[in-house]
């Protein structure tokens, strides 16, 4: 019976300080970079906006997915701050145009729109399992738009005023699992802008034992 009593402690006690010790670990003084691919409505907008222009010949377009790059800091065990920053482009060349004269314009031309957007985020961490690595939280952001081109009358081909320089607040859910203790992958899923879903690889640096 002894040792009975001294296996159910020892089981109780494993089960109760290691999970505390493993999210002591986790989260508090550590840093988890992500590189994630990005995918968002947005691609599909900037092509249908290319597609749309008139007057032009030879049209081809050409929209890459977003990138989104993070830095979070473990303040407490449950709890990060991280910075983030998110990148798209999207390109449109063309043979021939007529331009606010009414002269055909030909040559080798092109237009290239791109999106950016730099944000402060803050997570909340659940789950004790060092392993995975569950949250929720919000992203605060500023979208910006910035274009160029070799059209000299660029306006009258594409009107840029379709996109502006705006705040975006987003609610993010995601989860991250770790093969290693310094690298793995995650999947985030998010409401408002600059993407629904973002899948990639995390590094994570400090906070363990």
């Amino acid at each position: 019976m002894k040792k009975l009593l001294t296996i159910a402690a020892t089981v109780f006690t494993l089960a109760v300080v290691t999970p505390t010790q493993m999210a002591a670990q986790k989260y508090a003084g550590q840093t988890v970079i992500g590189v994630n691919g990005a995918f968002s409505l947005v691609g599909l907008v900037i092509t249908t906006t290319f597609n749309a222009i008139d007057g032009v010949d030879g049209l081809s377009t050409n929209v890459i997915p977003g990138m989104n790059g993070t830095v979070d800091f473990g303040i407490t065990d449950r709890f990060s701050i991280g910075i983030a920053h998110f990148y798209q482009s999207g390109t449109a060349k063309w043979t021939s145009y007529q331009d606010t004269s009414g002269v055909m314009q030909t040559g080798d031309w092109h237009y290239r729109l791109t999106r950016q957007n730099t944000a402060l985020r803050m997570l909340f961490h659940l789950g004790d399992n060092d392993d995975l690595d569950t949250y929720f939280g919000i992203r605060l952001g500023m979208s910006y738009w910035s274009q160029s081109t070799n059209v000299p009358d660029a306006g009258s081909v594409i009107d840029l005023g379709v996109f502006g320089n705006k705040f975006w607040p987003q609610a993010v859910f995601g989860v991250r699992y770790f093969f290693i203790p310094a690298l793995g992958v995650n999947a985030e899923l998010a409401l408002g802008f600059p993407y629904y879903l973002s899948v990639g690889i995390n590094f994570r640096f400090g906070g363990m034992k």
